[in-house]
């Protein structure tokens, strides 16, 4: 079972009409593999002003290491890296730990039509890079409402 959180920036506010539910949308640990630097700090300080435990992981490999001691309720995977890729660490999942299969989100920097034409598994989300912060609680308001069945993994 995930455990969710309230964000934290949510607390105090009156949600807008039309707004996103994201009360309970929010996983309490997420995993970021990518090999940008930047992006997994920033994100992860993101993600933890909003009250969730977030780790860091460069590469697939890394992930996979940091993955034999923890576990995740989300994990944002970028698929595209050096070392180990998405494709090749969501395959590990798949087979190792199919309960964190189903946790995973991509990201790319690819197009969206580069992406649908090359993932092996169209039914994961994507998240296209470049994001905002919206569109991460959007897409995580979407997944938490609608998860994907375990036979489509």
């Amino acid at each position: 079972m995930l455990k969710f959180i309230q964000p934290k920036y949510l607390k105090h506010r009156q949600k807008k009409k039309n707004e996103p539910n994201d009360e309970a949308c929010l996983p309490s640990k997420v995993l970021i593999v990518d090999d940008e630097k930047t992006l997994c700090r920033d994100l992860a300080q993101y993600l933890k002003e909003l009250g969730c435990q977030a780790d860091t992981a460069l590469n697939g490999l890394l992930a996979m290491e940091i993955l034999k001691k923890k576990t995740y309720d989300l994990i944002l995977l970028d698929l595209k890296m050096p070392v180990m890729g998405g494709v090749e660490l969501y395959k590990y999942l798949v087979e190792k730990r199919p309960e964190l299969a189903k946790k995973v989100i991509f990201m790319s920097g690819y197009s969206g039509l580069e992406i649908q034409t090359t993932s092996v598994f169209p039914r994961i989300p994507i998240l296209q890079k470049p994001f905002s912060p919206k569109e991460l609680l959007r897409l995580l308001s979407n997944i938490y409402e609608n998860p994907l069945p375990q036979e489509e993994l």
